[in-house]
Order: C-alpha cells, then sequence, then structure tokens
C-alpha cells in the first residue's frame, strides 16, 4: 500500500510503543494528518496542514523536481480516486 506511510508507521509505533506500553495502535489514514513545515524560493518559512495522502505527495518533492500524475501514482502506491482528492484539494493550490 502506501509505502512512505509505513515507513513512518513503524517510526511512530516504536516511539509510542517506548512510551506506553499494554496497547494497541490501529490506523486509519483516512483520517490522519500533519503538519509539514518548509522553506520556498524565498527562504519564507511555510506551514503546510494537509492529510497524510498530500503529506506523501509533497515530500516525494522534497526528492523530485517534476513529476506527473502517473510517477506519483507509482512511487506512493496511493489509490487512484484518493490521488484524485489529493490534486482536486484548493488547499494545497498555492503561489510562489
Amino acid at each position: 500500500e502506501l509505502i512512505l506511510a509505513f515507513k513512518l508507521q513503524e517510526i511512530f509505533t516504536s516511539f509510542y510503543l517506548s512510551k506506553h506500553t499494554g496497547r494497541k495502535l490501529q490506523w486509519q489514514y483516512t483520517l490522519d494528518h500533519c503538519l509539514l513545515k518548509g522553506w520556498l524560493k524565498e527562504k519564507a518559512m511555510k506551514e503546510f496542514h494537509v492529510s497524510l495522502y498530500q503529506a506523501l505527495v509533497l515530500l516525494l518533492f522534497n526528492e523530485h523536481k517534476d513529476l506527473n500524475y502517473k510517477d506519483i501514482q507509482e512511487q506512493t502506491k496511493i489509490r487512484s480516486y484518493l490521488l484524485f482528492i489529493c490534486y482536486s484539494d484548493k488547499s494545497l493550490i498555492f503561489s510562489f
């Protein structure tokens, strides 16, 4: 399924279980959200409060300058209809 999401899940699970014993985590990917912080061209720090799927798409651009829809789908393994929602969300449209 979601390649990067599983890596992040493993990191958080390890951290969480080191603090709390006897608990079980159940992941609901459609409910997850992230706060991403980054620096843009003008060296201005920006914060993006986005869904997990949107975060996975944005994080790909740390390693790639240009990606098309097919590339993003192949690298994230996000289902087509969920990826379409990421693309159609107007909150990710901003100007530099």
